[in-house]
């Protein structure tokens, strides 16, 4: 086969995108260690597509092959971005070159990095990429995707609810050396 081009694979790739790209996540999502590491998010707005022997390559380094797995239409894919996951990380100051390729190596979907600070993303918005602090992984990037994703946060992480304060303690739960504080 032909590696420039995308026939043999599992369904029509045309209608995958990175609709969202973060090569500098400080606070928007972790992984499941609890660490916070840039992402690609790959979405398919036509056929289901199978991305089993696909991967991804920012040209230097290339993640495993995906191994099975169909995503399908309207489905996101949030994959995490390091050296120890996929081969390769993404610099924050741009001009990374960000492709998914079929196992025969040709290119379904590319995306070209531009320079991002802290906790901003590439959004793809029509057929451009902008920079924005209003980040929606695995949701749509929109304002309903927006709110979706933020109300999913904080079901994973409950805010924390001081239920009692005791101030001016003076007789109630002392430490080990008999000596008392104020409680919250």
């Amino acid at each position: 086969p032909d590696p420039t081009s995308p026939e043999g694979v599992a369904g029509d790739p045309s209608g995958l995108v990175f609709s969202e790209i973060c090569t500098k996540n400080e606070t928007i999502i972790a992984d499941d260690s609890g660490r916070h590491r840039d992402y690609a998010e790959l979405y398919n707005g036509g056929a289901p597509f199978c991305l089993d022997g696909c991967y991804l390559t920012d040209g230097r380094g290339k993640s495993q092959p995906f191994s099975g797995g169909t995503l399908q239409t309207g489905e996101y894919l949030l994959v995490f971005l390091g050296d120890d996951l996929t081969g390769f990380a993404l610099g924050a100051s741009g001009g990374d070159c960000l492709q998914l390729l079929s196992s025969e190596g040709a290119v379904l979907v590319q995306a070209n990095t531009i320079p991002a600070e802290e906790d901003q993303v590439m959004l793809l918005q029509g057929q451009e990429y902008v920079l924005s602090r209003d980040a929606s992984p695995g949701f749509a990037n929109n304002e309903r995707g927006l709110l979706a994703f933020r109300e999913g946060w904080v079901q994973e992480n409950p805010s924390l609810v001081i239920g009692e304060v005791l101030v001016q303690n003076v007789s109630s739960l002392p430490d080990e050396q008999g000596l008392v504080c104020d409680v919250i």
